[in-house]
C-alpha cells in the first residue's frame, strides 16, 4: 500500500487568490479543520497568476480547490470525506474541497521525527502510518501523533486516487510518495543517503549560496547541494526543492531560506527531474 502527499503544481499553471482579505486571514490564522459548509454560499476567488488552466489551482495554505471536472471524476472518493463548497470565480466553475476525514493514523514509532534540544517535538521529517487505519482511505488529513491537533498543511491520498487523476488526465497536481507499507525504513534511509552521495559526487561545488542564486535567477540554471535544489520561478523569485525518495524534488516557494543553506557550497546543473 502506498500513500501520497497531495501537492498543487505552481510552475506554468494559474493560481487563485481570495477576493476578500478576511477570507485569506481566516485560512491563514483561524482555520483548524472545522466544517465550512455554512460559512459561504460561494467563496469569492480570483486568478492571481497567469498560466495554464488547472484542475487543482493553488490558492493558499490550508485550502484546496478543484475544478468542476475534477469534482465529477473524483466524486466517489470525496463522498463522506469532504465538503464541496462552490467557489465564485468569474471564468469557470470551481469548488472548495474541505477535507473533513481526519485520522489518528501516524505511526510515531516508525516515523522520523525531529526533536528540539529540550526534547520536545519539532516536526516530522518522514511519516509512517498505521496500515489498518489508512486502508481504504482515499483522501485524508491527520492529527499529530502527540496531540489532538490537525496537521492542516498536509493532505494525503491513496494510490487509487492518484491513478484516477492520472488516468482521466486531470492536470495541475503532483504526487509525492509519503509512505509505502512494503518498504522498511532502514532500507529507505540507506537508499536515500546513497542517492544524496551520488548527487554530491556528480557536482563541482564551486559556488556560494549567493553566487548560485544569481546563476539560478539570471541564467535559469538549477543549483544543487546535498538534498536541496533551487530553480527559477521568475526573474525575481526562486523555488526551493527537497529531494524525495523517488529521485524527484518537492518544490515550494519558501517564506525564508533556512539559514543553514547559506553556508552550503552549491553545484550547477542545466535542469533536473521535477
Amino acid at each position: 500500500m502506498k500513500i501520497y502527499r497531495y501537492k498543487e503544481k505552481l510552475n506554468d499553471y494559474e493560481c487563485f487568490d481570495y477576493v476578500n482579505s478576511e477570507d485569506k486571514e481566516f485560512f491563514l490564522f483561524d482555520y483548524k479543520g472545522q466544517s465550512l459548509k455554512n460559512k459561504w454560499d460561494a467563496l469569492p476567488v480570483k486568478t492571481s497568476g497567469n498560466g495554464m488552466k488547472s484542475d487543482f489551482p493553488y490558492t493558499m495554505v490550508n485550502s484546496t480547490v478543484f475544478s468542476e471536472r475534477a469534482v465529477k471524476v473524483l466524486g466517489d472518493f470525496l463522498e463522506n470525506t469532504a465538503e464541496i463548497i462552490p467557489v465564485d470565480h468569474p471564468k469557470g466553475k470551481y469548488y472548495l474541497v474541505n477535507v473533513v476525514n481526519v485520522l489518528k493514523a501516524i505511526d510515531a514509532n516508525k516515523s522520523e521525527i525531529i526533536y528540539r534540544e529540550d526534547g520536545k517535538f519539532s516536526r516530522y521529517k518522514r511519516l509512517a502510518f498505521h496500515e489498518d487505519l489508512v486502508a481504504e482511505q482515499h483522501i485524508f488529513k491527520v492529527y499529530y501523533h502527540n496531540k489532538h491537533l490537525i496537521k492542516n498543511t498536509a493532505l494525503f491520498v491513496s494510490e487509487n486516487f492518484r491513478d484516477c487523476v492520472l488516468n482521466n488526465e486531470l492536470v495541475g497536481l503532483d504526487f509525492f510518495e509519503e509512505w509505502d507499507s512494503e518498504r522498511a525504513y532502514e532500507d529507505e534511509k540507506k537508499a536515500f543517503e546513497k542517492m544524496v552521495t551520488f548527487i554530491n559526487g556528480s557536482l563541482d561545488k564551486n559556488y556560494s549560496f549567493e553566487e548560485a542564486l544569481q546563476q539560478v535567477l539570471k541564467k535559469g540554471k538549477t543549483a544543487i547541494s546535498d538534498k536541496w535544489a533551487i530553480r527559477r520561478m521568475s526573474d525575481k523569485d526562486a523555488e526551493l526543492g527537497e529531494l524525495q525518495l523517488d529521485g524527484t524534488y518537492l518544490w515550494m516557494k519558501p517564506a525564508f531560506i533556512p539559514p543553514i543553506l547559506l553556508s552550503y557550497q552549491w553545484g550547477i546543473k542545466e535542469e533536473i527531474q521535477a
